[in-house]
């Protein structure tokens, strides 16, 4: 066969927002990882564009016919950058325990906890390539959560971590990727090496920048000049850039989710002594009585709750969804009804599949929860590169102020933010 022609050039992507370079589990938010989990770093499993599940550091996998208990094999000589080694089940091991762990600030570790350490099950290792995972109870996420999402597991070198510790191999640990990370100008850039000869695919290109570039108009304009490849792109910026010549455009239906999340609503623990160390921001907000949208009792059965549930209903349906999606988007895009359910809405019964528009009965509900007046929320937008972002956050906040809401609007990267929510000191939307 003919030899492969070497890696050449420079491929530069910019960014929104890329923050510290940093691939520990338990110190990494997911936005970070979502980068090096794509390039220097691998989970074990991949999404194709045609939406199936292929190998990635994993070569197989099975499921008994009760559905708890799956079977892994990893790819065998798959080395580590920088000479640290085989990829073993121990390493896999060593990652998902990190990002478990009950300090860990990563945003998939609860669902790690739940997927690789449940009660009466979890993980098991069978030898150097092999391990077990008994979730005890069927999990619908297993494979996208447990092994897909980039974000949400990637593997480190347990011997480098090990004898480097966490506070050295956190900024330059070895992975897995095409990409070998070569060094980061804070606040800048991040610029990796082509992995010669990589088991999976060797680039084309010999090295790899990410620009951190938080102006949309100054990631147009570097495009423009040819100073950037690719960029995360706006959709007001399309009609600049159809005039650039050469240039293509990649969709990928369903590529990234906006929802917006509720915080404080944290009640496991609620009354017992460690509460308010553990879950300062639930706590804060229940002593000032500054969420309406949590529950000061955890029984769903009981009468604040019903109340906290009625608010969340009204500040829900005053949302009008299309509306954002057909003047933010341009109509390129889909009301949801339900978070992890982009492509499978149809399944749902009729009645789950979309959430009504009525701001008239938002206002009665919060009449009968004890708000006529309304409140005051914080919504925070979490700056991640998704198409209309802080603009969704904008419009979310003039249509709660239509109901009475005093809403204000945070604009902070998930950097800063990102930490606040795996230390569960943030409460409002986001």
């Amino acid at each position: 066969a003919p030899s492969m022609m070497a890696p050449t050039g420079t491929l530069n992507i910019g960014f929104k927002e890329l923050g510290p370079y940093s691939v520990s589990p338990r110190y990494t938010s997911g936005t970070i990882t979502l980068y090096t989990g794509t390039a220097s770093h691998e989970s074990l499993l991949r999404m194709t564009l045609d939406r199936e599940i292929a190998p990635k550091l994993a070569e197989e996998w099975s499921v008994d016919s009760t559905g708890t208990v799956w079977n892994f094999k990893l790819n065998e000589g798959v080395q580590f950058h920088d000479g640290w080694g085989e990829v073993t089940t121990d390493d896999f091991i060593f990652s998902v325990n990190e990002l478990a762990a009950e300090d860990s600030i990563g945003s998939f570790a609860a669902i790690s906890r739940r997927i690789y350490f449940v009660e009466g099950g979890g993980i098991t290792k069978i030898d150097d390539y092999r391990f077990e995972v008994d979730t005890v109870t069927p999990n619908f996420d297993m494979l996208y959560f447990g092994t897909v999402v980039p974000s949400a597991h990637q593997t480190v070198s347990k011997k480098q971590f090990e004898q480097e510790g966490e506070e050295a191999a956190r900024f330059t640990g070895a992975g897995t990727g095409p990409w070998e990370f070569a060094g980061e100008e804070p606040g800048q850039n991040w610029s990796f090496d082509a992995v010669l000869d990589h088991y999976r695919k060797t680039p084309e290109f010999a090295k790899l920048v990410m620009w951190s570039i938080p102006e949309e108009a100054t990631r147009v304009a570097n495009f423009q000049l040819g100073k950037l490849d690719s960029f995360q792109m706006a959709l007001d910026s399309k009609a600049a850039i159809d005039q650039t010549e050469d240039i293509r455009y990649m969709a990928v239906p369903n590529g990234a989710t906006e929802h917006l999340g509720f915080w404080g609503n944290f009640y496991v623990g609620m009354g017992e002594a460690d509460y308010a160390e553990r879950r300062p921001g639930a706590a804060k907000c229940l002593a000032e009585g500054s969420c309406p949208w949590v529950s000061s009792d955890p029984d769903p059965n009981s009468a604040e709750w019903e109340r906290a549930r009625k608010v969340r209903e009204a500040l829900s349906i005053a949302i009008d969804r299309e509306l954002i999606v057909e003047t933010l988007l341009g109509g390129e895009g889909r009301a949801q009804s339900l978070w992890l359910w982009e492509n499978q809405i149809p399944n749902l019964d009729p009645d789950l599949r979309t959430i009504e528009f009525n701001p008239e009965r938002a206002k009665q509900l919060l009449v009968e929860a004890g708000y006529p007046d309304g409140f005051s929320i914080t919504v925070a937008t979490s700056i991640r590169g998704v198409p209309a972002e802080s603009e969704a956050c904008e419009a979310i906040s003039e249509m709660w102020e239509d109901i009475g809401i005093d809403t204000q609007v945070q604009r902070i990267p998930y950097a800063t933010l990102g930490p606040q929510l795996g230390a569960r000191e943030f409460y409002g939307a986001n």
